[in-house]
């Protein structure tokens, strides 16, 4: 019984550990929801402004690094600043 209660423990370490990493991408997909919205009904406007993409591509490689099994993903951002134009919301944060 005390294998069992083990297991389950380690079953809802996981489930939470799981969830914790979750959590954050929700909320930035309801921002991204809620930005579609005000897009749409033209409550946001966007701006072009110039931004280093090195630190997007780092996290962008850091996330993909678990998915695919058996494959090597590597960044050589040692040009940074590497630079690119994004559109941002007019009077407010970046989009």
């Amino acid at each position: 019984m005390a294998q069992r209660q083990g297991g389950d423990e380690h079953v809802a370490r996981d489930a939470t550990q799981a969830y914790d990493a979750q959590v954050p991408r929700l909320g930035a997909l309801v921002r991204d929801l809620t930005d579609v919205v005000r897009l749409e009904s033209g409550t946001l406007t966007l701006t072009w402004a110039a931004m280093d993409v090195v630190p997007l591509v780092a996290r962008v490689v850091e996330t993909a690094r678990d998915l695919p099994p058996g494959h090597t993903i590597h960044l050589d951002a040692r040009t940074a600043p590497l630079c690119a134009w994004r559109r941002r919301a007019a009077g407010a944060g970046a989009v």
